[in-house]
C-alpha cells in the first residue's frame, strides 16, 4: 500500500512531511499520519508538492521499497523459482519413465546417540500419595 506522511512519523525509520513510502499491510496504517495515495490522490499530491517531496522516486524504487516492507527479497524469489522449475523438470522426468527402476532407499541405522543405552530401561517416577488426616 502506498502512503503519504502528512505529520513526521515513523515507519521503519522516520519519515518526513510528504514523503511518499509504501507499508507492508492496511495495519500498519496510521490515520493520524499518513494518506492513503490510492484514496486520496490529489490530498497525498499536494503534501508532496507543498513539502518539496513532489514525486523524487521512481518507479523502480517504489518497487524496491513495496519489496522490502513486505520483506521480499528480489535474488531470493528467482532462486526459489529456479528450484522449483528444476524439481518439477525432474518429476515430470519421473512420470515419462515410470518403468525405470526406482533409486533403493538407504536402509535407517540406528546411530549411537539412537539407541537405547544398556542396563534396565528408565520407569517413570511415581508419584507421591497425599494422605489425609482422620
Amino acid at each position: 500500500m502506498k502512503v503519504v506522511a502528512s505529520q513526521r512519523g515513523f515507519y521503519g525509520r522516520m519519515r518526513e512531511v510528504g514523503e511518499a513510502f509504501a507499508i507492508d499491510n492496511k495495519d500498519a496504517f496510521s490515520k493520524r499520519w499518513m494518506v492513503d495515495v490510492n484514496k486520496d490522490k490529489a490530498r497525498a499530491a499536494s503534501l508532496a508538492e507543498e513539502h518539496g517531496k513532489a514525486p523524487t522516486l521512481t518507479a523502480d524504487q517504489i518497487a524496491a521499497e513495496e519489496d522490502a516492507a513486505l520483506g521480499r527479497k528480489n535474488g531470493s524469489l528467482q532462486r526459489e523459482n529456479a528450484a522449483m522449475a528444476a524439481r518439477i523438470e525432474e518429476l515430470e522426468a519421473e512420470q515419462a519413465a515410470p518403468d525405470a527402476p526406482a533409486e533403493a532407499a538407504p536402509e535407517e541405522t540406528q546411530t549411537p546417540e539412537d539407541a537405547e543405552p544398556a542396563g534396565e530401561p528408565e520407569t517413570p517416577a511415581k508419584r507421591p500419595t497425599r494422605r489425609t488426616r482422620r
